[in-house]
């Protein structure tokens, strides 16, 4: 369990260092683009606009990637594997509320009746 644990992490952590290193390249990237639009290329048209919104864009998409959960289908190479656990955890569950159903029946027939004087009284 310790392994899929830790494959989770790194994938997360890397995940985080592509966004980060995506986003500390735009901003110098966007600012210069923006700075080559308004002073010396064509101060006119707003073409700087386009790459600029193109990278937010994608770091959106990255942004999301990085919290989205993967999702095991048919196609997975570990789909029957996945869906063994997770049945193999429900039977447990059932099995778990199956003795506690047990339990409070046990209890519920058992029906302790308060000691009537009589009994308390010793012969």
């Amino acid at each position: 369990m310790a392994d899929k644990n830790y494959v989770k992490a790194l994938r997360r952590a890397k995940a985080k260092k592509a966004f980060y290193s995506s986003l500390i390249a735009f901003v110098p990237i966007g600012f210069m683009l923006f700075i080559l639009n308004v002073s010396l290329i064509a101060p006119n048209v707003p073409w700087s606009l386009f790459p600029i919104l193109g990278f937010i864009v994608i770091l959106v998409i990255q942004r999301l990637m990085m919290f989205k959960r993967p999702q095991k289908t048919i196609f997975s190479d570990d789909y029957l594997e996945y869906q063994t656990e997770k049945e193999m955890r429900l039977i447990e569950f059932e099995d778990d509320m199956d003795d506690l159903e047990a339990e409070k029946l046990q209890l519920k027939n058992l029906e302790l009746h308060p000691l009537s004087r009589k009994d308390n009284e010793l012969v």
